[in-house]
């Protein structure tokens, strides 16, 4: 094998690796914007109930809690393991702005990932 065909699998066998990267990375993204949209919506039909008004907490696994719910603040975690109150709009308002920072990041990986995508084709035409 020449050594530019060497060179040339070497950068394929490297960028099949990144391109595997990105799109996991990408998937992880998908899935905290499907986690953010639940959350939005959970947190709509919060807003609409009335104080204690019954409702079912799921546990995980099948298994749920039957709770009564006092309105008023929601406890958020910001990061770092830090909670702290918010009103409705100010948790809609924080979910917005991860849903846009999130979309914007898979935007960005995105286009690395066509780009990488785009040298793998070049190189495996020029390995032919």
């Amino acid at each position: 094998m020449s050594r530019s065909r060497e060179a040339l699998t070497f950068e394929y066998q490297q960028l099949a690796r990144l391109a595997a990267e990105y799109q996991r990375r990408i998937d992880l993204l998908n899935a905290a914007l499907e986690e953010i949209s639940n959350a939005k919506t959970a947190v709509s039909e919060l807003e609409s109930l009335q104080n204690d008004e019954e409702m079912l907490v799921p546990l995980g696994a099948g298994v749920m809690a039957r709770a009564a719910y006092r309105r008023g603040r929601l406890l958020v975690n910001i990061g770092s393991g830090v909670i702290v109150e918010k009103d409705f709009d100010e948790v809609k308002s924080f979910l917005e702005s991860r849903e846009k920072t999130v979309r914007d990041t898979i935007n960005k990986l995105s286009l690395e990932y066509q780009k990488i995508l785009n040298r793998l084709a070049e190189i495996e035409k020029q390995l032919g």
